[in-house]
């Protein structure tokens, strides 16, 4: 039950949704939002035939988002998810010990995220990232054109704004990962519906911002666990944590990495528990 409930509440694949390719207008329209700084690989891979276009992106990231509830992230502090969550920070202590110690950031909340995250990499996703924020940036201008949108009441007329916003920011990122790490394969890396990816779910900005390899110039790794837990905590102290768990500092960090009070709660709540360990 508990793997059944993560899966549907975590990553929430829709898996029965349609893929197809992007339009030429489609792909011209996305070019441009990225501006002029769009990288020359960045623009090849719209027409790279590995890349799909997603329909209902839309729905699942602005119209109809999956609500959070402390009973829908009640699993995670389960004796099922305690076990885990030991057993993971048991194995990986050294290297939680090492980013603990690097940026002043409690181990057991490190790994509390990546449990709360995909379980320790047990649910990733299935879509391209790319796919994800350029399918959200297309129909968005279809979705305007609907009476459905013209419906909506302005708050929600503002919210698909700041989503279609987003969406151009995340392309803007990947385009600058593709001048950053030249030898980095986008098309390659699947994650969540939301466009994050590897074992601590970042958006390709965060990636951008936060990601550390624990290899010297090496490309850093998020399916790697090492390189997760380093990029967790490095996100964590980028974004204010100070302290300990407790401090508002960490709740704001936290907080940060997922916008939900139910996020934080659960998350810290797991550490606490993990907090126990001798």
């Amino acid at each position: 039950m508990w793997k059944s409930n993560l899966l549907i509440v975590l990553i929430f694949f829709p898996w029965c949704l349609e893929a197809k390719s992007f339009t030429p207008s489609e792909v011209g329209r996305i070019i441009e939002s990225v501006g002029p700084d769009a990288s020359t690989k960045f623009i090849s891979l719209l027409s790279d035939k590995r890349l799909r276009k997603t329909d209902g992106m839309v729905d699942f990231n602005i119209t109809k988002p999956i609500k959070l509830s402390m009973e829908k992230y009640s699993h995670f502090t389960d004796p099922y998810a305690s076990k885990l969550a030991k057993k993971f920070h048991k194995k990986w202590r050294k290297q939680l010990s090492l980013a603990q110690k690097r940026y002043k950031v409690d181990a057991r909340v490190i790994t509390s995220i990546l449990l709360v995250e995909t379980s320790f990499g047990r649910f990733t996703g299935n879509y391209q990232p790319l796919s994800v924020f350029a399918s959200i940036l297309v129909d968005v201008d279809t979705f305007k054109e609907k009476q459905e949108y013209r419906e909506l009441p302005n708050s929600q007329k503002e919210r698909v704004e700041r989503k279609q916003a987003w969406a151009v920011r995340e392309l803007k990122a990947i385009s600058n990962l593709t001048k950053k790490y030249p030898s980095l394969d986008i098309l390659k890396i699947k994650g969540s519906y939301a466009g994050a990816f590897g074992k601590c779910q970042f958006l390709p900005s965060s990636y951008l911002a936060f990601a550390v390899s624990h290899r010297s110039r090496k490309v850093p790794n998020l399916f790697d666990e090492k390189d997760a837990i380093l990029s967790v905590a490095n996100y964590l102290v980028s974004n204010g944590y100070k302290h300990s768990m407790d401090s508002k500092g960490s709740y704001d960090s936290i907080y940060h990495y997922n916008n939900s009070d139910v996020y934080v709660k659960t998350v810290l709540a797991v550490a606490k528990k993990l907090n126990k360990l001798p």
